[in-house]
């Protein structure tokens, strides 16, 4: 890494070891802090990986709830660094100019590599994805970046694709979006049963009112503990 300028958080980072580990111990390069977001950055527990998760966009938080929903999907990482000496390698070989940040070589990265396994003893399957809104690929300079990512995977062997704001069902991630915080539910299974009654009550009465208003109109009417 001799032949490279990098800054001196970039040296701190790799000495920190972001973007290492896997599951609980993955550390992401980049966090909600060192980056401005382009619209509002996330800071999410993840199911999954027990963990909190790193999200800079709204887009990037649609797509990580698609894949902690994804029966197969094992781990998620998100904002995966891509080895800087391998991609300035490729930026030479394609003729692009690399990303750099105020004369220092920017280390690009992915939004989310992603480990998939389809039975319990079928083989890990990688999956690297870049969330990007359509607008962003009417831009030539945000394509050929899109380039050099693509061609490094391609060379790791690894599956590359693009998620747009098409690829995301409104109304799947709202319902996502609701559901995500009731996988934190620690009451015991007889206890939920127990109030399927009453919450029938309650949906029968009001028909026309929201079911997050229906839960808070229930725990108002409930004894205190």
């Amino acid at each position: 890494m001799s032949n490279l300028k990098l800054d001196k958080r970039t040296i701190q980072w790799l000495k920190a070891k972001r973007g290492f580990g896997n599951g609980a111990n993955y550390s992401p390069w980049l966090t909600v802090r060192d980056v401005p977001s382009q619209g509002r950055a996330h800071r999410v527990h993840g199911h999954l990986t027990q963990r909190t998760h790193h999200l800079l966009s709204d887009l990037e938080f649609s797509t990580f709830l698609l894949l902690e929903w994804n029966p197969f999907v094992v781990d998620i990482r998100e904002q995966f660094p891509l080895d800087v000496e391998e991609t300035t390698a490729i930026a030479k070989e394609l003729g692009i100019r690399h990303p750099e940040i105020s004369g220092h070589t920017h280390v690009m990265s992915s939004d989310f590599l992603v480990d998939m396994q389809e039975s319990a003893m079928g083989p890990i399957k990688k999956v690297a994805i870049q969330v990007k809104p359509l607008e962003a690929l009417m831009d030539s300079r945000t394509l050929e970046k899109l380039r050099i990512e693509q061609r490094y995977w391609e060379k790791q062997d690894v599956t590359w694709k693009i998620v747009t704001e098409r690829d995301l069902p409104p109304t799947y991630i709202k319902n996502l979006i609701f559901l995500h915080p009731a996988a934190r539910l620690t009451e015991p299974m007889e206890v939920l049963i127990a109030m399927i009654p009453e919450i029938h009550a309650h949906l029968s009465r009001y028909q026309s009112t929201k079911l997050p208003d229906i839960g808070m109109m229930i725990c108002s009417s409930s004894d205190p503990i």
